[in-house]
């Protein structure tokens, strides 16, 4: 299978830390550049954020990072367990893995992952970016 590319927008982001953060370098997944796309940011108030409401028209730019993983296959089975995505059972999944076209670069296509529960006592964070609203403890 050929190299896919993946957003990292929260914890996942280099120089960002999380306990039990799986090892990208060990799973072949190297940082790209920096990266954008439409949706809503989260602080979850739990050390890391979610994501909802990707697209265009929805509340706004969220930046994160484009990381391309040498073995997909491999690679995302360790990420969806850390992200707690059922692969076939969306209801039981608390992040669901999708396709997100960035807008910077424009047009990019990468696989991305999405909250899959209410959002309510979480923050949304207006500037789109983890690394700006990140707690102290959580950058490297």
């Amino acid at each position: 299978m050929p190299p896919a590319l993946i957003v990292f927008y929260g914890s996942l982001m280099d120089g960002l830390t999380l306990t039990g953060k799986p090892d990208l370098a060990a799973l072949a997944a190297r940082r790209l550049e920096p990266c954008s796309f439409s949706g809503t940011l989260w602080d979850t108030g739990r050390g890391h954020p979610c994501l909802t409401a990707l697209g265009a028209g929805h509340a706004g730019t969220v930046h994160g990072e484009l990381w391309e993983l040498d073995d997909p296959d491999a690679a995302l089975v360790v990420l969806d367990a850390f992200e707690g995505t059922i692969p076939g059972d969306d209801d039981a999944s608390e992040y669901l893995r999708q396709r997100v076209t960035c807008s910077d670069p424009a047009g990019v296509e990468a696989w991305i992952y999405t909250w899959n529960r209410p959002t309510d006592g979480f923050t949304r964070l207006a500037g789109g970016s983890w690394r700006a609203a990140a707690p102290p403890a959580a950058l490297l």
